[in-house]
């Protein structure tokens, strides 16, 4: 990843991704769109203002569709969303006091 989300994704844990979606009872298969390249891609389209699934598709070098990348992202539940995002935010938090 490069722009602006590649501070930010420093922060984000394959392996706390993946429980994440375990605790929340998510299964998937191996392909392109994994869930943690899904929570990526997600960082980075908020990053960029909340750009269309088309230009998230174009950052990622055209290796899946927008709307590959939107179904994807809609079938990963809320909760995984939330657990990870709340755990970014707290390792972001100090960041903010340099």
């Amino acid at each position: 990843m490069k722009g602006p989300g590649q501070d930010v994704a420093r922060h984000l844990e394959p392996d706390a991704i993946r429980s994440a979606c375990r605790d929340a009872g998510h299964t998937w298969r191996r392909c392109g769109l994994v869930p943690v390249a899904i929570i990526r891609w997600f960082v980075t389209q908020i990053l960029h203002e909340n750009t269309s699934l088309e230009h998230v598709a174009r950052l990622g070098g055209s290796l899946f569709t927008g709307p590959a990348y939107g179904m994807a992202r809609s079938l990963l539940p809320l909760a995984v969303f939330q657990n990870v995002l709340h755990e970014l935010v707290k390792a972001l938090i100090p960041d903010t006091h340099t």
